[in-house]
């Protein structure tokens, strides 16, 4: 596969993860911790399982734009749930790998 950066790698994001993706590059106008896509993360048992914690120290307060983005999103994973982690795991390298770089 050809080196991809982190917009790169959601704008391809195959046909299952679409959702996923667009609820991932919306988080980008949202403060982490209050993002849609931390609380998906929390939610599907990503945070505890990748970084040992919980990324929502409460349950934000999303407008129905996010609400949307974040219940299409959590269909994916439930239809799919395996592809999904893996098309985020190639998200989190991707992102690793341009933070040390």
């Amino acid at each position: 596969m050809p080196e991809m950066n982190e917009y790169e790698y959601l704008d391809s994001a195959p046909e299952y993860a679409q959702d996923t993706a667009s609820m991932i590059n919306w988080s980008a106008n949202c403060e982490w911790h209050n993002s849609p896509y931390a609380l998906y993360l929390d939610l599907i048992g990503e945070s505890e399982e990748r970084f040992g914690e919980n990324l929502t120290t409460s349950v934000p307060s999303l407008g129905y734009i996010e609400l949307d983005k974040l219940a299409k999103a959590l269909t994916e994973y439930a239809n799919r749930p395996n592809d999904i982690r893996d098309w985020l795991s190639g998200l989190e390298e991707i992102a690793n790998a341009e933070i040390y770089s």
